[in-house]
């Protein structure tokens, strides 16, 4: 059993609980901007507009949010703090997914994918933005980088790379963002995995589409071991968060499209439950 909260949306993605006002903020990665969605109301209202393409945010510790796209930055009102700038000449390019540490800092990935055609282009990269705001890459050869969390003692960088449709995970080796290589968890050779969440347990939730049939979230022990799957009536699953007042209610979005007029795209509440791991925000500062 699934319940709608807000629909409308081009393609949503990269949802994060704010506790602070019982809401979930979410990207419209083709319909464009950053949107917030009432839990009680279903009432949405925009935080960033206009801005396409973003596939993941963390809120900030002072205020506003980092968002994906053309570049990373750090919207807060009026202002934008660019934290990383992409270089590439390809009009496709962008950074997708992110997530943060327990420092405040933040992951993300690089990548180069044409919506309309399902081409990759190039591989991508993982960069770490530190605290101080100093980017650098911290692995590569990446097909289509998607989902990133970190583990629940800070140790581990769990990342979906959805070209070969596998979970990775690296190991954290020092509190400057650096990475060990990286070792395979799941493989899900006929599915596409795409955003993930983290539980409080250590399981990694994996948002999973299947074109032509129901998508689910794969729940992913820390051993590698799927032990269940939520089902989501639609083919096309994103990512997810887990918050509410609670702290255990499974949001997930879904349902969207590549075409922005299309306005199909969904914020559902899974009738599943789950000790939820809150993200730290962002306390990225401008590098001097």
């Amino acid at each position: 059993m699934t319940d709608v909260i807000a629909t409308g949306f081009g393609l949503p993605e990269g949802p994060v609980y704010d506790e602070l006002q019982d809401r979930v903020v979410l990207t419209d990665a083709s319909g464009g901007g950053v949107w917030a969605v009432d839990l009680e109301s279903g009432g949405t209202s925009c935080v960033v507009e206009h801005r396409r393409g973003i596939g993941g945010l963390a809120l900030h510790a002072d205020g506003g949010c980092v968002i994906s796209g053309r570049n990373v930055a750090w919207k807060r009102g009026d202002e934008t703090v660019v934290l990383i700038e992409q270089h590439s000449p390809s009009p496709t390019a962008r950074f997708n997914d992110l997530t943060t540490s327990p420092e405040g800092g933040v992951y993300v990935g690089s990548i180069d994918y044409d919506l309309g055609t399902g081409r990759i282009n190039q591989p991508g990269d993982l960069f770490y933005v530190d605290p101080g705001g100093n980017a650098r890459v911290v692995a590569s050869g990446l097909e289509l980088t998607n989902g990133l969390g970190v583990s629940p003692d800070g140790t581990t960088l769990y990342h979906v790379d959805t070209g070969p449709r596998v979970l990775y995970r690296y190991a954290i080796v020092d509190a400057d963002g650096s990475l060990s290589d990286r070792e395979e968890v799941l493989r899900w050779p006929d599915c596409t995995p795409d955003g993930l969440a983290i539980a409080a347990s250590g399981h990694v939730l994996v948002a999973v589409a299947q074109h032509g049939a129901s998508g689910f979230i794969s729940v992913v022990a820390p051993d590698g071991t799927e032990d269940d799957r939520w089902a989501v009536p639609y083919d096309h699953v994103t990512s997810l968060c887990v918050g509410g007042r609670d702290g255990r209610t499974v949001f997930v979005t879904a349902g969207g499209s590549a075409s922005p007029a299309a306005r199909t795209g969904a914020l559902v509440r899974l009738d599943q439950q789950i000790d939820g791991l809150p993200r730290p925000r962002a306390q990225i500062r401008r590098a001097d």
